[in-house]
């Protein structure tokens, strides 16, 4: 198409930027009518999208007239990117919350096995004699003391794992079940249960960890859900705009966070894409055999720079 009769503006074109986007205003005029001029925006300029790609979306377009001369005002916004060349942009802004998630009891530092195991003793069938000499059966003895009572060693309060020990000539178990039992002693001999676990019924223990909130806006649905499917269920050493500076004082290396959920709703103004994040619970990380790494920002790992225009 010709649009030789097509001109821009001398010093029409202004720019204005902030931390989430630029904004540019050019304008363009015609001296053979409006529908030329609407034919020309039409075509380098079509709703949603600039005249190059990536340069940016096409907010508004306005004509007005001045004597002969048609004008064309348009303007231009462009997101700051989150991964370069696909034109998405980073977050706005982020809020850090403290919460508290259920670990695992065996994870708590100091754990001892007898907070919920049930803890065993092997005692030995003993036959007493009556005074008439006859054996009464099924009494039972401790194995090295010949007595019936609990005998308790010293590795009960000490050990968190529950593998079978023995400790001055006497075995002992654990188990999570207070009834059922793999096996039997050899023959001979019977387990008795010496005690109950001494935190009964506990599984977890609330341990507490931080978590980011990202929010993002978005010109159309798909950019805000397309960020959104890049990193939900992944995780990163930061989020996108960083971690409020939590790994500087963090002890230890291996921490990352994980996005654990994703909103996208529609403000009436642009679609907002939300964010959420949450800190491993301690520094081995996220388990990397059960999550994926979520695509590194800007193509080098480090949390988004926003002030970096789209190339």
């Amino acid at each position: 198409m010709n649009f030789d009769n097509i001109h821009q503006a001398f010093m029409s074109e202004s720019v204005t930027e902030n931390k989430s986007r630029s904004t540019t205003k050019v304008s363009f005029y015609s001296s053979e009518g409006r529908e030329d001029l609407e034919q020309f925006i039409d075509y380098n300029y079509p709703a949603g999208q600039g005249a190059y790609e990536n340069e940016g979306y096409v907010e508004s377009v306005t004509y007005r007239q001045d004597g002969p001369i048609w004008y064309a005002d348009v303007v231009i916004w462009k997101e700051w990117t989150l991964f370069v060349g696909l034109g998405r942009r980073a977050p706005l802004n982020h809020t850090l919350r403290a919460v508290s998630i259920p670990m695992p009891l065996q994870k708590k530092q100091g754990y001892r096995t007898k907070w919920d195991h049930y803890f065993w003793q092997r005692i030995p069938v003993v036959q007493p004699e009556t005074s008439s000499g006859t054996a009464v059966s099924g009494s039972t003895a401790s194995e090295s003391s010949g007595s019936s009572e609990a005998v308790f060693p010293p590795e009960y309060d000490t050990v968190s794992s529950d593998a079978p020990f023995e400790s001055s000539g006497i075995y002992y178990r654990w188990t999570r079940d207070g009834t059922e039992l793999d096996g039997t002693p050899k023959s001979g001999f019977v387990w008795k249960n010496i005690a109950p676990p001494t935190k009964p019924g506990v599984e977890h223990w609330d341990r507490h960890t931080y978590q980011i909130t990202e929010y993002g806006e978005y010109h159309d649905e798909r950019s805000a859900t397309w960020v959104c499917d890049n990193v939900l269920d992944r995780y990163r050493s930061t989020p996108l705009l960083g971690d409020f500076g939590l790994s500087e004082k963090l002890n230890g290396s291996g921490w990352n966070w994980k996005c654990d959920d994703a909103v996208v709703e529609y403000n009436g103004k642009r679609w907002v894409a939300t964010l959420v994040w949450t800190l491993s619970g301690d520094n081995n990380g996220w388990d990397q055999d059960l999550y994926d790494a979520a695509p590194a920002a800007n193509g080098n790992g480090n949390p988004i720079e926003t002030n970096t225009l789209l190339s």
